[in-house]
């Protein structure tokens, strides 16, 4: 079965493994970034939490702490306003100001936290060639 086979919902979940053993097994010069997700959730909890298994980075929750409940609200929302099932007055309406103010200073902060966290664990080929 290709990876194409899996079909795109389905693309990491089904095909993840393979890819990392893949990595694993030859010299990585440069990491193919259109194996990652790409099925148009951007990213829920649960992908972030399969990318982590899959690479042995361990649980995400801590470093993204407060964004981690978020995740998948914000995501909802955001796909609710851009495919017309929400207004942006609607979603808008859910949020004070500055609680959209918090919202923004603290996602960037916990996702600038999960890159610390992640860079630091990939570094040098050793992290693309062990076995997995």
């Amino acid at each position: 079965m290709s990876i194409a086979d899996s079909g795109k919902r389905k693309l990491w979940k089904a095909s993840g493994p393979g890819v990392v053993a893949a990595l694993s097994s030859r010299p990585a010069r440069e990491l193919n970034k259109d194996l990652f997700p790409d099925d148009g959730s951007f990213m829920k909890r649960s992908q972030v939490k399969l990318f982590c298994e899959l690479f042995d980075l361990g649980n995400p929750a801590p470093v993204l702490r407060e964004v981690w409940e978020r995740i998948d609200t914000v995501v909802d929302e955001r796909n609710g306003i851009a495919h017309g099932r929400l207004t942006p007055e609607e979603v808008g309406r859910r949020y004070s100001h500055g609680e959209m103010l918090n919202l923004i200073d603290v996602w960037g902060a916990r996702w600038s936290d999960f890159l610390d966290w992640i860079e630091p664990q990939c570094q040098g080929s050793s992290f693309y060639l062990s076995k997995r």
